[in-house]
């Protein structure tokens, strides 16, 4: 397959790292036959919801600003478990400034050679290299949102940037989906000028916060059915379309 599917925020703590992280994860668990790497490119460290990870883009970074990258190598060193692999983000923030969107397109032209696919939680930020590079190399992007004005604000805000840049959004994520929101479905989609059916709700887990202190995603927090059910229609959505 080879195909690159990066999740963007539309604002800061909108839960785009955990929803990536869960649909990874999940992809990998229910499908051994593929090959999944997961990428932390939201300008942070990446291991909030792993204990470890193998290997971090920080690491590789001298090797993608001569043009040189070993994805075998990286393949060994960022396996965490049989079918799924990790790649960390930034060792500190210091480095922001030393990663191009060209570096992120090398490696990501050369990993969709050796994985079946990619999922990039490719934050919030346009101005990060990691993130613009990201989005610029994926086959489809899915915007993660909430039911709050500022969620939603923000996106508008920069509607008109994304358009410039290229940068299209193949479905939109509202997480933690209140059915009782003043800001429901339909008012969403009337206000952000949406076609339906493009927005997926993410019931909101109970257990939220047990997930930061156990460096593990929500998949894997005392089971909530409603949570897992919206995950997997999502990951299905994304095989649906790897798969072609």
């Amino acid at each position: 397959m080879g195909k690159i599917i990066s999740f963007y925020g539309a604002d800061n703590k909108v839960g785009t790292t955990q929803i990536s992280q869960c649909c990874a994860e999940y992809i990998a668990q229910t499908n051994p036959d593929i090959e999944v790497l997961y990428i932390s490119g939201d300008g942070g460290h990446g291991s909030d919801y792993f204990e470890s990870v193998g290997e971090t883009i920080d690491n590789i970074r001298p090797f993608l600003a001569q043009s040189l990258i070993d994805i075998e190598d990286l393949k060994k060193k960022a396996k965490i478990e049989d079918n799924l692999y990790v790649l960390g983000g930034k060792n500190t923030p210091k480095t922001s400034d030393y990663f191009t969107p060209e570096m992120i397109e090398l490696l990501l032209s050369s990993a969709k050679e050796k994985f079946d696919l990619i999922i990039i939680d490719a934050g919030c930020r346009l101005e990060e290299g990691i993130s613009l590079g990201s989005l610029f190399s994926s086959d489809q992007i899915y915007l993660v949102l909430n039911q709050t004005e500022s969620s939603l604000r923000n996106f508008e805000w920069h509607v008109n940037l994304y358009s410039k840049l290229g940068i299209e959004f193949s479905k939109y994520l509202i997480n933690k989906y209140d059915k009782d929101s003043a800001y429901e479905l339909d008012y969403i989609y009337e206000r952000l000028l949406l076609s339906k059916p493009c927005i997926y709700t993410i019931k909101k887990h109970k257990y939220g916060l047990d997930a930061e202190l156990f460096y593990t995603s929500l998949i894997h927090v005392k089971p909530n059915k409603l949570f897992i059910k919206d995950i997997d229609k999502i990951s299905k959505g994304i095989l649906k379309y790897a798969r072609g």
